[in-house]
Parts: C-alpha cells; sequence; structure tokens
C-alpha cells in the first residue's frame, strides 16, 4: 500500500544520502514534503477551507520515517550536522495560519 510505497522512498533516499557523504560531500541538505492536504487540487472539495488530513498524515508518516533515517546517519557520522533536513511542512503551515 501507500505506506510501503514511503517506506521505499525514504529507504532509497537514505541510502542516495549515503552515497553523496561517501563521495565526500560535508552537508546535505533534504527537504521534507509540505502538507499536501493543503494544497489547492486537495481542498477543493472543501472549497479551499480545509486541509485533507488523510493525505497529511501520509505526509507525517513520509516525515517522521526521513527524520529517523537522517539521524540514523548523522549518528553513524559522528557529526551530527553533516545531513539536515528542511521542514517545509512547518513552514507552510505556519504560512497558512
Amino acid at each position: 500500500g501507500l505506506k510501503g510505497f514511503v517506506e521505499s522512498v525514504v529507504n532509497r533516499t537514505a541510502a542516495n544520502i549515503q552515497r553523496i557523504v561517501q563521495m565526500g560531500v560535508r552537508k546535505v541538505a533534504v527537504v521534507a514534503l509540505q502538507p499536501v492536504g493543503c494544497l489547492p487540487t486537495n481542498t477543493l472539495r472543501t472549497s479551499y477551507t480545509a486541509c485533507d488530513d488523510a493525505s497529511n498524515r501520509y505526509v507525517g508518516f513520509h516525515n517522521a520515517a526521513l527524520r529517523a533515517a537522517v539521524d540514523a546517519i548523522n549518528a553513524r557520522l559522528g557529526r551530527p550536522s553533516q545531513v539536515a533536513i528542511l521542514d517545509l511542512y512547518g513552514a507552510f503551515l505556519s504560512a497558512l495560519q
């Protein structure tokens, strides 16, 4: 299902981050997903007044899995600032409120 797909995407992203770090890149930034349930295509059915919570739950699952993967990579590297996540979810929600 969709959760399996999300896990696959995060695992592939983590593997690619590892490859980038192994190539000698010292700082890597990855982007967390924005609240896709708040995009216009997902708010149309409520006349643009409410976000789609189901979509945002999957985004939350993705972002939490991505955070865990990045934390694990940073722990292995021993340099917490090596890989950072840009939090689009929080930024978008702040702008929407």
